[in-house]
């Protein structure tokens, strides 16, 4: 894939889930419903599914792309 692909699949690219992550997905998402985390062991496609739901809305509302949350949720490693 050379650079110019890049664009057309950055929307497609998930965020990676792991505790920092869901911790900071969990604070903003303010959902009602139980949170469908606790290990990567555990998590099941449906509960995935869930969560990178939450990661595209997060992210649409910050005007950039799900995968990149990672690296802003990484540099506050403190989940909520």
């Amino acid at each position: 894939m050379d650079s110019q692909q890049l664009p057309r699949a950055e929307p497609f690219y998930e965020i990676p889930l792991d505790n920092i992550v869901c911790g900071h997905l969990k604070r903003l998402s303010k959902n009602q419903r139980p949170f469908p985390w606790s290990t990567i062991k555990a998590l099941t496609p449906e509960n995935s599914a869930i969560l990178q739901g939450y990661a595209s809305s997060i992210a649409e509302k910050r005007g950039t792309f799900p995968v990149h949350l990672d690296a802003v949720f990484w540099i506050d490693r403190s989940p909520a």
